[in-house]
């Protein structure tokens, strides 16, 4: 489910943590095993919820290129107090 197998065993250690804390919830109404998986899965799922989005810029384009209109405001923004101090 991670894709990453150091987060996967840092997950299974945080899931046996969580069966140590838990352990008193295990009502029987299901096969311990169902239970176990469940909460491991839980576990892997707020971990997933928690990680942030990466970010990505605006002014990229899908491929990671900047487009050209996005470069052609960049030129005229760093332009700018060049023109000011040039105009006055």
């Amino acid at each position: 489910m991670t894709g990453n197998p150091t987060d996967a065993e840092d997950l299974a250690q945080e899931a046996f943590l969580q069966l140590f804390r838990k352990i008193a919830t295990f009502r029987g109404e299901s096969a311990f095993s169902t239970w176990l998986h469940r909460m491991t899965v839980n576990v892997v799922l707020m971990q997933l919820r928690k990680k942030s989005l990466p970010v990505v810029s605006l002014e990229e384009t899908a491929d990671g290129r900047r487009t050209r209109r996005s470069a052609m405001w960049e030129q005229k923004i760093c332009d700018w107090p060049a023109r000011l101090t040039a105009s006055s």
